[in-house]
Order: structure tokens, then sequence, then C-alpha cells
């Protein structure tokens, strides 16, 4: 297995919500974009959330996502994975996620995007000053109805 390694955080100085996945799958590394992969619900989500075509460029994408404040980033910097499972995560490098938020003072809140985000941050990071809120994953893994999912996700 090879060492994975995420992307750069997608912030702005108005950032106000960070989205935090643990870490991208295969074919988001491939494609050097977030949720890259067509089944993954997450562009799907916000544009339905921040009334946006999810079909844009995903320059336009990230453009609308720091328009609206929100920023996205992963809980983990470097792994080893087999496939895009994140249950699969091993040999993990934490991001300095005190570091992204003491530069970005404006970040009010951290959404995690799946239970796994969430458990390997509360693991990793405590603060307790910076409100975090677990979601369900946009993973099509996790199947859950879509609209289930995006009423959960309304607190964007």
């Amino acid at each position: 297995m090879v060492v994975l390694k995420s992307f750069s955080p997608i912030v702005g100085r108005r950032t106000k919500i960070l989205i935090l996945g643990c870490m991208p799958g295969v074919k988001s590394l491939e494609a050097a974009e977030c949720y890259a992969r067509a089944q993954n619900q997450f562009w799907k989500k916000m544009g339905r959330l921040l009334f946006f075509a999810p079909s844009l460029a995903n320059k336009k994408r990230v453009k609308t996502l720091l328009d609206n404040k929100v920023g996205l980033w992963d809980v983990v910097k470097s792994c080893r994975r087999q496939g895009s499972l994140d249950s699969n995560i091993k040999h993990v490098v934490f991001n300095d996620i005190h570091r992204l938020l003491s530069g970005y003072k404006e970040i009010m809140a951290i959404l995690c995007n799946g239970q796994k985000a969430y458990q390997l941050l509360t693991k990793h990071f405590k603060d307790n000053n910076t409100p975090v809120v677990v979601l369900p994953s946009a993973s099509p893994v996790y199947v859950k109805p879509f609209e289930w999912k995006l009423t959960k996700w309304q607190v964007i």
C-alpha cells in the first residue's frame, strides 16, 4: 500500500463553517478534486442547500462554497489505505486542525462528514471552543435516503 496524501484546506478569510471528511477517495485523489466520485452525494447536497448546480465545474463549486462561507478539509493528512473505504485507513498522520483554526478565527463550527471523520477528529483534536457536529456521510456506502441525509445537512 502506498502512502496517500490529502488536499490542502479549502478556506477563505470569511469561512465560518469547516466541513471535514476523513481522507479523499481514490477517484478524488486521481481527479485532484474533493468528492469527485459521481455516486458521492456531497455536491448534490451542497447544490440543493446553497442553490447551485452540482454539475458545475469543480472550481465554480468550490468558489460557491467559499462565497457561502463554507470551507473543506480532511482530518487525515496522510495514511495507507486499500481502496476508498474509511474503515481501511491505517497509519494515520493528522492534519493540524489547531493551526488552521488559529489562522482562520471566523470559523465558528466544524461539521464532520460521517462518523469516521468525527471519531478521528475527536480522538486527535481537543478543542472546547469550536462546536463539532457529526453529519451523515455523503458516501454512497452509507445507504440512508438522500432526502433524510439532506435534512440533517441543513444545519449549514
